[in-house]
């Protein structure tokens, strides 16, 4: 009995980490509830959205290809990369055009004299016959304006190193950019052959678990007649809980494969809107082919 209630206390501790291992997978909080459905591994695996895709391999390249450009296209990473690569491509541009465009100044100003006084403010006076003043008054407002353009003709290196070091930049975060796609690709792509192998490995699990339920069940009949021992019975009955207990794994399994693979393409189904359009939009092009 002690080892029963040590049995069922290590059993509840298995239960709970897998809620907080599928609660990380899913981003909710770890404390959060999780409800178990208690199915047949059967019907989880023929519940399944793209059951009839995974197990085809005709619509499975399409259903590969679509997820690959998800991830591509949601990536924030390679988004990132992207306007980093752009603003190179505008640095170089402004690093080559500095060899021939012109540097062109503008400078304009206006003064306005609100006040003056005191001793040498008034210009100095000479008497000359009729209105001719040799001193006039300056206006009480003046302005000026300036247009000054340059050629960088003899600027040493400078602006070579510039645009070395802009060409330089440019292919650095090229690169970057390059590598986080096949990074991207390259998660996306183990995501969905991990999927594709654990769908048939759970299907063949859930197989077996029925035909060792028919076994067990053809065994008992034959129990209740007469023709089959009490260990036999109890050997099919313990085969069956095995098989079943081994299908229930797997397809836990492919489940967990599913959920890697949305969070390899950016969003979690039924959590996320932007997913749910694109599950929606996928499922339809599915049913098309």
């Amino acid at each position: 009995a002690a080892q029963n209630r040590r049995a069922l206390v290590d059993a509840h501790g298995v239960v709970r980490a897998a809620e907080l291992a599928l609660a990380q997978l899913l981003d909710r909080p770890l404390d959060a509830s999780i409800v178990l459905l208690d199915e047949d591994p059967a019907s989880l695996l023929a519940g399944f959205p793209f059951a009839r895709t995974v197990g085809d391999p005709e619509l499975f390249e399409p259903f590969v290809d679509a997820h690959i450009e998800r991830a591509l296209a949601v990536s924030p990473g390679i988004a990132a990369l992207d306007t980093l690569i752009a603003a190179g491509e505008r640095r170089l541009d402004a690093a080559n055009r500095a060899f021939y465009l012109p540097e062109a100044v503008l400078a304009a100003s206006w003064t306005v004299d609100v006040a003056e006084g005191g001793e040498g403010t008034e210009p100095p006076t000479i008497e000359l016959p009729g209105d001719f003043e040799v001193f006039p008054d300056p206006p009480d407002d003046r302005w000026s304006l300036a247009i000054r353009a340059s050629l960088p003709i003899l600027t040493g290196g400078e602006r070579i190193a510039e645009r070395v070091q802009a060409d330089l930049d440019l292919q650095a975060t090229t690169e970057q950019g390059a590598l986080a796609r096949s990074r991207a690709e390259q998660r996306a792509r183990t995501a969905l052959a991990f999927l594709e192998t654990s769908h048939e490995a759970a299907r063949q699990a859930a197989d077996a678990a029925d035909a060792s339920q028919r076994a067990f069940d053809i065994v008992l009949d034959g129990y209740r007649e007469g023709a089959e021992t009490l260990t036999t019975l109890l050997n099919a009955q313990s085969a069956s809980l095995v098989a079943r207990l081994i299908a229930a794994d797997a397809v836990y399994t492919f489940y967990l494969r599913w959920l890697e693979l949305q969070r390899a393409v950016g969003g979690f189904y039924r959590l996320d809107a932007a997913a749910d359009t694109f599950a929606t939009d996928l499922r339809q092009l599915m049913e098309t082919r």
